[in-house]
């Protein structure tokens, strides 16, 4: 089954498998980055406003997930450099499972261990992410929802389902690594990027 709708891109639903893949934006804050998902077309949020300002601008609906909290890389994770991590965590709905952190690269699995370990802390679900940024890698990592969980009687009542699911922790996540050289090429091309944009 595919339906396009606004905020819900498309799913697949075969059996008792639902993969959902909905338009989202990785929003740059003060603190670091913020992954809202469920946003609706046409819809931009503004970056660089502090962590909790930029949490703010969420509409009804949208989750708010922190986008590889852990990143060693300052002003990317947006719990690492935090003074309260503790109320900082609680502002999100979940945190991300980044698929572009290899685990054959020690700083990237290291920081998806750091943010399983959060999540487990704050009482968090993990969200799958690919974070992929080759047509290849885009939805190797996923979500899994129970079909019978999902309201499919409109687009609202399913982004809905789809929102209180991922709240509640009602899936289960497929992670799969994306190969090591493809994260290499995309850490090369963002260092030449920001040598160029100064």
């Amino acid at each position: 089954m595919k339906l396009n709708w606004v905020n819900i891109s498309f799913f697949f639903k075969k059996e008792n498998l639902v993969k959902a893949f909905a338009k989202s934006q990785e929003t740059p804050s003060s603190q670091g980055h913020v992954l809202f998902s469920g946003v609706r077309r046409g819809r931009t949020i503004p970056s660089g406003k502090s962590l909790e300002e930029t949490l703010g601008e969420a509409e009804e609906g949208e989750l708010k997930i922190a986008d590889h909290p852990e990143a060693l890389i300052q002003k990317y994770g947006s719990l690492r450099y935090s003074k309260d991590k503790k109320k900082d965590a609680s502002r999100f709905d979940s945190f991300e499972l980044n698929g572009n952190f290899s685990p054959i690269s020690m700083l990237f699995s290291i920081a998806n261990y750091l943010a399983r370990r959060d999540a487990k802390k704050y009482s968090k679900p993990l969200v799958a992410n690919s974070d992929g940024h080759h047509p290849k890698d885009i939805g190797k990592t996923y979500n899994i929802f129970d079909p019978k969980s999902l309201n499919y009687s409109s687009e609202k009542a399913f982004r809905d389902s789809i929102t209180y699911n991922v709240r509640e922790g009602n899936f289960t996540t497929r992670f799969t690594p994306i190969p090591f050289w493809r994260v290499f090429h995309h850490a090369l091309m963002m260092g030449v990027y920001k040598i160029f944009k100064r």
